[in-house]
């Protein structure tokens, strides 16, 4: 589908960018956009979902149940990207983004009442 090529050539390109010297927190708030925009395309009342609800969604929708929004990887997204210097390490940067990568390639479009 078109919105996930979009998706994974939005990341790729931010992640080039964090690689050569990016702001962490720009970053973060890229991929929140990314995850946003992708859950839209298929489900418009994720745009309401926010904290554990949001996170519980994704999951929701995730191709692999080891793949979890709501674990402690997770919840640096509920946090970080609103705080002033984002507190998270290079691996940490890398593994929040090979999750949101494999949510927006692989996500399962269901027809559950979104959350």
């Amino acid at each position: 589908m078109a919105y996930r090529r979009s998706a994974v050539n939005l990341l790729t390109e931010y992640w080039l960018e964090l690689q050569a010297g990016g702001d962490p927190k720009t970053y973060l708030e890229h991929l929140l956009i990314v995850l946003r925009r992708t859950a839209l395309s298929f489900a418009p009342s994720a745009a309401s979902l926010t904290g554990e609800q949001w996170l519980g969604f994704l999951d929701s929708h995730s191709a692999n149940p080891e793949v979890m929004f709501q674990s402690e990887l997770g919840q640096l997204l509920l946090t970080e990207p609103y705080r002033a210097e984002p507190e998270v390490s290079a691996s940490q940067l890398l593994e929040l983004h090979q999750l949101v990568l494999h949510w927006v390639t692989n996500h399962q479009i269901r027809s559950v009442k979104d959350a």
